[in-house]
């Protein structure tokens, strides 16, 4: 049984690839070490090549991953020691075992929480090291057990998945529990924002969960279901797979293209002042405008050049948009005033 209100909350914290942390993570330590009673006693870091990595069976998978993980703003990284100075840290080979040295580290500090910012998973020995069990994000719409192929957050994309789910887990002796859980909109212009916005749509979460411990507050964690911690299905990633992703997203600019034309662009038209400019440039007023005909939601007409014919009328060039086909063209138009049209008749 947890202590419902403690003084204060102890953690240690697993990363992976070195000591250097990823932006979103530096984040998420950053925010927990706004809270006083959160103390981050220890880092553990993983070195050697991820047992746990998303398989990415492809060249051009590997290529693309690496492109993204260089982009996105989220992964980009900065050194450890910045953003946890002083922290005792712990290096572990993956080859060797992280069970040994986490126990070591644990019985020096006797952490509370174990925040496992990696995609490597701790066995269920290792969950019953610290009094509120191990604390991880699992990035995805997939079951826990199962793993898709590639950065979080590209699989939506690709798959044209509406929604992307981020969660924070905790798991404990006891079971799978949900500390967080939210969902928003995949972001289908660009996987890089998508990807950005997965890792950094739940770094307020292990704070706000310290909180909620620190405050003694009831039903600050909820069990999974049963589908959620047994299913192991598992996606790869094939060159298929990736190359059909930018002929998705060219699909997708050219709709939303059209949908912006259509209902959020500029509109303009063309306005005729029948003043001198030289009493619109002293500031005598502000004359009235005669507008030509408006197109509406059909398109728009601008940039007028009009000049005199041998008619004594006049021609106005202006450039003539079309929205249904995107595409502007050069019309001529004649114009006569209705003082004109009347005199004629």
């Amino acid at each position: 049984m947890h202590a419902k209100k403690p003084a204060a909350l102890r953690c240690v914290v697993i990363v992976a690839d070195g000591e250097r942390v990823t932006a979103w993570q530096a984040q998420c330590l950053n925010r927990m070490r706004t809270i006083s009673q959160v103390d981050i006693v220890g880092v553990i870091v993983m070195r050697g090549k991820s047992r746990s990595r998303r398989r990415v069976t492809s060249l051009l998978g590997h290529v693309y991953e690496r492109w993204l993980r260089r982009r996105g703003r989220s992964l980009r990284r900065g050194p450890l020691s910045a953003v946890l100075p002083g922290v005792p840290v712990v290096e572990v080979v993956e080859a060797v075992g992280v069970a040994l040295p986490l126990r070591q580290l644990v019985q020096q500090t006797i952490p509370d929480i174990l925040l496992n910012l990696t995609e490597h998973r701790l066995t269920p020995e290792g969950c019953s090291l610290a009094t509120y069990g191990v604390w991880f994000f699992h990035f995805g719409n997939h079951a826990v057990a199962g793993r898709h192929a590639g950065v979080p957050g590209w699989w939506e994309v690709d798959t044209v998945q509406a929604m992307t789910k981020v969660t924070l887990f905790q798991q404990t002796e006891e079971g799978l529990f949900i500390l967080q859980e939210g969902r928003y909109r995949t972001q289908f212009g660009s996987p890089i924002r998508n990807v950005d916005k997965c890792h950094e749509y739940g770094v307020e979460w292990p704070a706000r969960a310290c909180r909620a411990i620190l405050a003694g507050s009831e039903g600050w964690r909820r069990l999974t279901s049963t589908s959620t911690s047994t299913s192991t299905s598992t996606s790869v990633a094939t060159s298929a797979g990736f190359a059909r992703l930018p002929v998705r997203l060219v699909r997708f600019k050219v709709k939303f293209a059209r949908f912006k034309a259509k209902f959020f662009s500029e509109h303009w038209n063309v306005g005729i002042i029948h003043a001198p400019l030289d009493s619109i440039m002293e500031g005598h007023g502000y004359p009235s405008v005669e507008w030509l005909d408006d197109w509406g939601k059909d398109g728009f007409l601008a940039d007028p050049f009009p000049f005199a014919d041998d008619e004594g009328g006049i021609t106005i060039f202006v450039e003539a948009y079309d929205y249904r086909t995107t595409k502007g063209s050069i019309t001529a138009l004649h114009y006569e005033s209705e003082s004109e049209s009347e005199s004629e008749s």
